[in-house]
């Protein structure tokens, strides 16, 4: 509840940030350990008649499950490697049952936890005494990062979105409440600063646009692309016209965060050269599933860098450096076919698998300056409830109609 009291001050000094991670934390065992066994049950309740192994993409997540559990043996500390990988493996079960429900149950689920994530930080917020939006350099971060807030946020408004374009024959109540959360996470959104997440996003909903378009539009391909060209030619216009770094990279992307050079993105482009260094020591194997970030490793970062780090803020780097370039590249094929299967099952006339291809799009862009997607965080689940409906369930060709009030009532039905 005071996440916005610590990120005010420049965030958790990394001298905790260490002891975090050597201590471990007994909740999150306990949770972790729930959610395993909530997974197993719905697997056992709804897997039986459900589950295929048909296809690329089983087999990817076999080998990157295994390629995980495998690093334990190499791993420079293998007791978090192991604690990080059960927790891993429980989540992954409670995730693997979640995608088994109906499709109305996990988007009404996600938007759900979105919402009330929304609600409770602007709570703790007013709590104390840290909401002011309309104060200069005012960031929302709610009891979450204020950047981690933002990518739940980004997809709490692309889920409500596809959610009321499928809602068409709803009642008109639904379709308003769908309209002031779209519009809600997406003021909020705003004042997370998150430049990571509003690219993401735009980028997400452009994809989104182009997909809709090309499946239930195709006569208006030519004039989309006439749109497309145009737009590029009067920014290639303006950027020849006007003066030299108006239209530049680090101009478009400044806020008041950065110091110096905004292309250097907060810091983000140092860390990543660190990382590579090390990621060069070990470019086969990797330091261990999730255990680079070691309290050795995020003080002597924190140390060179002067400021708290423990993450890479690069999901693909943090690949590289936790399993290596083996592991680094079955994660990308995970994301790759995913999008793949999901654009020919929305193509085939499942609305649901539109969305799913969106939230791809919006993963592996984030993924490039954000590590947030391969921890467990809402953005993480999210995925991976997608990847694994992707790979181990048949294509249901139409899908349900999502309706608000069935959300309650769905569960019984899934």
């Amino acid at each position: 509840m005071n996440a916005s009291l610590l990120w005010l001050n420049g965030g958790e000094a990394s001298s905790d940030m260490a002891t975090e991670v050597a201590d471990g934390s007994l909740e999150r065992r306990v949770l972790g350990l729930l959610l395993g066994l909530i997974g197993v049950m719905l697997v056992a309740r709804f897997g039986r008649s459900n589950i295929r192994l048909t296809g690329l993409l089983p087999e990817l997540w076999i080998l990157f499950v295994g390629w995980s559990a495998c690093s334990i043996f190499w791993s420079d500390k293998p007791a978090i490697t192991v604690k990080r990988l059960l927790f891993f493996l429980f989540v992954l079960a409670f995730t693997g049952g979640c995608a088994l429900l109906a499709e109305r149950v996990v988007v009404g689920f996600a938007l759900g936890f979105i919402v009330l994530n929304l609600i409770v930080g602007v709570v703790a917020e007013l709590f104390c005494g840290t909401f002011k939006p309309f104060q200069a350099g005012y960031r929302f971060a709610g009891t979450f990062h204020p950047n981690l807030q933002g990518a739940s946020l980004a997809l709490g408004v692309l889920f409500a979105l596809w959610w009321r374009r499928q809602s068409r024959k709803a009642n008109s109540s639904a379709r308003r409440l769908l309209f002031l959360i779209t519009a809600g996470c997406a003021c909020f959104l705003g004042l997370t600063d998150s430049r990571t997440s509003i690219v993401a996003l735009l980028a997400a909903l452009l994809f989104s646009g182009m997909l809709i378009v090309l499946r239930d539009r195709p006569r208006l391909v030519p004039v989309l692309s006439v749109g497309v060209a145009l737009i590029f030619a009067v920014w290639l216009t303006a950027w020849l016209l006007l003066p030299a770094g108006t239209l530049s990279s680090s101009s478009l992307i400044e806020t008041n965060r950065d110091n110096g050079d905004p292309s250097e993105l907060t810091g983000r482009v140092d860390v990543w050269k660190e990382c590579l260094q090390y990621s060069a020591l070990k470019p086969w194997t990797g330091y261990g599933f999730n255990s680079f970030w070691s309290a050795d490793h995020i003080e002597k970062f924190s140390s060179d860098l002067q400021w708290p780090i423990n993450q890479s803020h690069s999901s693909y780097i943090q690949e590289l450096l936790d399993l290596g370039v083996p592991g680094l590249l079955l994660y990308v094929a995970i994301l790759i076919i995913s999008l793949h299967k999901c654009i020919i099952r929305f193509f085939r006339g499942n609305e649901f698998y539109g969305l799913c291809a969106a939230l791809i799009v919006f993963i592996l862009i984030h993924n490039l300056s954000e590590s947030i997607n391969v921890l467990p965080t809402f953005p993480n689940f999210a995925f991976n409830i997608v990847a694994l409906r992707a790979a181990f369930l048949p294509a249901s060709g139409k899908s349900l109609t999502l309706k608000a009030p069935a959300i309650a009532t769905a569960g019984s039905r899934a």
